[in-house]
Order: C-alpha cells, then structure tokens, then sequence
C-alpha cells in the first residue's frame, strides 16, 4: 500500500507541475491514471518523452494495486479460518487487514480494555498540577502500526457521521458528538481509543460486536 500511494503521489505531483490537476482518490486514481497521462498528451500539456516516462509508472502502479489486491484476498481467506478475526470483523471500521492484526495480539494479558488501549499510544497524556488534571494530546507509545490503523479505522466511522443516511448506532452518536465539540483529528483518535477497546472486550468475552 505505501508502495502504491508513493507510486501515485509522484504521477500527481508530476501531472501538476505540468498543469494538469487530477481530483481523485488514491484508489481510484491507482486504476484510471494511465487515461489522466492520455488526457494531459492530447491537450499538449506534456510531450511524448514525458507521456512514456509516466505511461511505464502507470503500468507499474497498476501492478502494486493488482498485488495489493491479491494480498487483500489471501488475507481475508486467513480470516475465515480464524475465529479472532471474524468476530473482529463484526466491528465497525474494523476491516479484513486491522482484524487480522488485532487477532494476533495478545489482549488476555491486558488486565482492562483501558490499559490495551493506553498500551496502543491511544490514551491522552496527563499532567497533574495543585489538584488539577490536565490531558494532554496521546502517548503515541506501543506499536505504531496497529495505532494508525485504528486511527484510519476512527476516520472512516467520523466521516460516516457527516452524511445525511448515517448508522444511529451508539458508536456513531459517540463519534458524532466528539466531532461537533473537537473536531475531525481529535474525534477520529477518540473513537480509534473506542475501537481498541471494544476490541478488547469481543477478544476476551469471546462474543461478536453488539451495537
């Protein structure tokens, strides 16, 4: 994935400094990018050096989104093998690749869902003066990887929230509010917080996800 997104960040960038500005998202631009290149080409906005150099990146980021996407299937057939990973999967924002890392970690040895998630980096820094509790932004300890993750997790529930048909489901009330009072960075760490935790609770209960 890093590969591709780096693939498609230097056809972009190289597309703008010739002029011509591509709207769309990675995964999208990952399988249309070589009919940008052709659109530049025709309105003249680069020349046929330039048109071949970026036609053989196209065929190269289309190749790590193939892979990419043959990884994804291996993977999900991994998970149906793994009881974790299916309830795992119950969750919202909880995908076939953060089910398949959360089902490997090993949560019993955790004595609460709160010191999980503190051992993710997702708990707030806190700072104690005259009485007087502050928090501060999170740790950022434990394992970067799985953390961003749970975080991409929290984005695509906040941003859920912000459309019209959204879920009425306990987490996405609690996303909602965060995001009305903190905004989208903050919301998205507090409901990453929440994924953890329930996480946490479906691994050791041994019970699916229930809203």
């Amino acid at each position: 994935m890093r590969q591709r997104i780096q693939k498609s960040n230097m056809i972009l960038s190289t597309l703008l400094e010739f002029g011509m500005a591509v709207k769309a998202a990675q995964a999208a631009f990952s399988k249309e990018a070589a009919i940008h290149i052709q659109e530049a080409y025709e309105r003249g906005l680069i020349d046929e050096k330039v048109y071949h150099i970026l036609g053989e990146e196209a065929e190269m980021l289309a190749a790590f989104f193939a892979k990419e996407k043959v990884y994804e299937r291996r993977i999900k057939d991994l998970n149906k093998h793994n009881q974790k990973a299916i309830r795992l999967e119950s969750i919202p924002g909880i995908g076939t690749i953060n089910a398949s890392i959360l089902s490997i970690q090993p949560m019993a040895s955790y004595e609460s869902s709160r010191d999980y998630a503190a051992s993710l980096g997702l708990v707030p820094k806190q700072a104690t003066t005259g009485g007087k509790v502050r928090l501060g932004s999170i740790t950022k300890q434990g394992n970067r990887y799985i953390r961003t993750m749970l975080i991409q997790g929290g984005r695509s529930i906040v941003m859920r929230t912000c459309k019209e048909n959204r879920p009425s489901s306990p987490l996405y009330l609690f996303a909602r509010k965060i995001y009305e009072r903190k905004g989208f960075n903050v919301a998205s760490v507090a409901v990453a917080n929440k994924l953890a935790r329930i996480a946490f609770a479906c691994i050791t209960k041994q019970e699916d996800y229930q809203a």
